[in-house]
């Protein structure tokens, strides 16, 4: 038997047999490829191939099965051994919140009023300018010696515990730009002591400009209020040259005047202790004749004026941040008439400004004639209760200004520190 004959294919031409094999292997390729991911085409006619035999093969479908919306979807099955996969961590990209610009109001600018000026001075001075010297003197001698020796820029030295006596002594002159020092306020020191009893005469005077006395007690023959016969020569300083500075003494016990300034234009009074000087018909603390002096920062107590002036054109003082205590015989600040009370001027500029005035029984302030340019007085402060007890003017013509202004009236007394002193 023939192996057509086997298969049953006798009746079957060679041409019919072989589209019978290009099916069925067509059929088992579409098998093969059936698991493999088709997209779908879109057509709605539906092809049917056929060849010269008339039979018709239909492909099978391309089109995926519908999915029921309602069938729930069961997720895959997991692994409880296995490890979770945390999904990926999605770090967010860092928030950069710009503040706001801050707004920094700035107030406005504190206006800060400063306090009314105090008239009260600082203690005075209780270090001595300096330890180093060129001469210490214990004696008159060596007093008279070494001023004698002495140029401009050299210290000479009264040691802290003297006591020299210049009673047989004629006046000492000091030379220009010399130094006469002690060591007043130094561990409580009084400072070393010059005194004399004379009635006569003057015990220092300038010879040069810019001489400077610093740390010494002078003292006078008379602390009394007794009268005296009139001699202008008992004076403890006269400075009748530019540029003395008196700083840091305790001058007291003169008839005329602890100090006096004649002829000069420049001269300085400050952080003293100048008392009883109080001998009727003179005693004053400060004089001035002809000449100008800045009076700062000094006490004064006991003296019949604590500062005065003759009135002649030329006379003129600053009297500031002194300290008047309560004890004197007459008015405290003082200025005379060139010609008398009422007549001539009374000195050529007075400014008296920031003192405080505890000696009530007096006025404070008697200004005997119109000064040639200028009369201040201001921002002091007084015991008196009022302008007219604390203040009197003499008129004695139109020239010059007047400025009354800024002051305190009825202040209570208190105690004071002045600082070391002999009484």
């Amino acid at each position: 038997m023939s192996m057509r004959n086997f298969f049953g294919l006798g009746n079957y031409s060679k041409n019919k047999m072989s589209l019978i094999l290009g099916l069925a292997l067509s059929v088992s390729i579409i098998s093969c490829t059936k698991e493999e991911e088709i997209q779908p085409t879109e057509s709605n006619t539906e092809v049917t191939p056929s060849d010269s035999t008339g039979i018709s093969v239909t492909p099978p479908s391309t089109t995926p099965p519908a999915i029921d919306p309602g069938t729930p979807v069961t997720p895959p099955a997991v692994d409880p051994g296995a490890p979770a996969t945390p999904p990926p961590t999605t770090t967010p990209p860092p928030i950069t919140t710009t503040p706001p610009p801050t707004t920094t109001t700035t107030p406005p600018p504190t206006t800060t009023t400063p306090p009314p000026t105090t008239t009260t001075p600082p203690p005075t001075m209780t270090t001595p300018p300096t330890d180093k010297y060129d001469y210490l003197v214990s004696t008159s001698a060596e007093l008279v010696s070494a001023l004698g020796k002495a140029t401009s820029g050299q210290i000479v030295y009264v040691a802290d515990n003297a006591k020299i006596d210049l009673t047989n002594t004629a006046t000492i002159s000091l030379k220009a730009g010399v130094k006469l020092y002690s060591g007043r306020g130094k561990n409580g020191a009084l400072g070393g002591l010059v005194y004399t009893n004379s009635l006569t005469k003057t015990m220092f005077k300038t010879a040069g400009t810019n001489v400077n006395i610093n740390g010494l007690r002078i003292q006078g023959p008379s602390t009394t209020t007794a009268s005296v016969t009139i001699n202008y020569s008992m004076i403890g300083v006269l400075v009748n040259h530019d540029g003395a500075l008196i700083e840091n003494v305790e001058v007291f016990g003169f008839p005329y005047a602890g100090i006096k300034f004649q002829g000069n234009k420049t001269g300085r009074v400050t952080k003293s202790y100048i008392h009883h000087n109080q001998r009727a018909g003179l005693g004053y603390g400060i004089v001035l004749d002809k000449g100008f002096a800045l009076i700062d920062y000094n006490y004064f107590d006991y003296n019949r004026h604590a500062i005065a002036g003759g009135g002649a054109s030329g006379t003129s003082f600053e009297a500031a941040f002194n300290t008047v205590l309560e004890h004197a015989t007459e008015h405290s600040f003082d200025m005379h008439g060139s010609e008398g009370d009422y007549k001539g001027v009374g000195g050529t500029s007075i400014n008296v400004h920031d003192n405080t005035f505890y000696m009530g029984q007096y006025r404070a302030v008697t200004i005997r004639a119109t000064p040639e340019k200028e009369l201040i007085i201001k921002n002091n402060k007084f015991i008196h209760k009022s302008q007219d007890p604390a203040i009197l003017l003499f008129s004695s013509g139109s020239w010059g200004s007047t400025t009354i202004s800024g002051n305190t009236y009825g202040i209570p007394l208190v105690s004071v520190n002045v600082g070391p002193k002999t009484l």
